[in-house]
C-alpha cells in the first residue's frame, strides 16, 4: 500500500489551492489532517473524513456541518 508523505500531502494542497477558491485538506486513513491549507489545523481529526471513511456521507452539507465543530458546508470527499 503507497503511504502519502506529509510532504507531498501538503504540495498537493498547496498547488490545488492555486487553482481553486477554497480550503483544501488531505487527510490519512484515520481522518487526521496531514495537510492544509489552513496549517493550523493539520493534526486535527477531521470529523467530515470519518464520516466519509464510514460511508455516512461524501459532501458536508449545511445540515451536517451545523453538528460537527469547524466543518464547512460544501466539503466534498474523494476517497
Amino acid at each position: 500500500m503507497y503511504v502519502l508523505s506529509t510532504e507531498l500531502a501538503q504540495d498537493i494542497v498547496s498547488r490545488t489551492m492555486k487553482i481553486i477558491p477554497f480550503n483544501v485538506n488531505v487527510m490519512d486513513v484515520g481522518g487526521t489532517i496531514l495537510a492544509s491549507g489552513n496549517s493550523s489545523r493539520i493534526g486535527e481529526r477531521h470529523v467530515g473524513a470519518l464520516l466519509a471513511l464510514a460511508k455516512k456521507t461524501d459532501e458536508i452539507d449545511a445540515a451536517i456541518a451545523e453538528n460537527i465543530r469547524g466543518a464547512r458546508p460544501g466539503g466534498v470527499i474523494f476517497r
